[in-house]
Parts: C-alpha cells; structure tokens; sequence
C-alpha cells in the first residue's frame, strides 16, 4: 500500500501552458490574447486540478482580453 506521500495528483503532474502551447485550444486567439488565455488557465488548473475547466475559462479570458 502506497503511503500518501508517494501518491502523485493529477494536479500535480499538470504542465503550465503557455501562448504558444495553448493555441490547440482556441485556434483564433493570438499574441497576448493567448498569453492572457494561458495564465488564467494556468491559474484555475492550479486551484481546481480540473483541466477541462481550466481550458474553458482560459479561452473565456482570452476572447476578452484587448488585443
């Protein structure tokens, strides 16, 4: 039995996006929209551990964002 130490989250094996990376999400973001899109994606996928909600509301924050 694996102590909890050992136990690796999802959350925690989760790879920050950056613009470029997230672009395969929202092919219609660019330059600082993406890097908008990515830090709050980052963010939530930090807090939550979800990555599905992470990818939606970074592509909400990125269609808001000033170009």
């Amino acid at each position: 039995m694996e102590s909890e130490a050992n136990i690796t989250t999802q959350k925690e094996m989760a790879m920050p996006w950056t613009g470029k990376s997230f672009s395969k999400h929202n092919k219609k973001l660019s330059g600082k929209k993406l890097k908008v899109a990515a830090a709050a994606a980052n963010a939530v996928l930090k807090k939550t551990g979800d990555e599905g909600k992470a990818i939606r509301i970074g592509n909400a924050a990125g269609n808001k964002a000033k170009a």
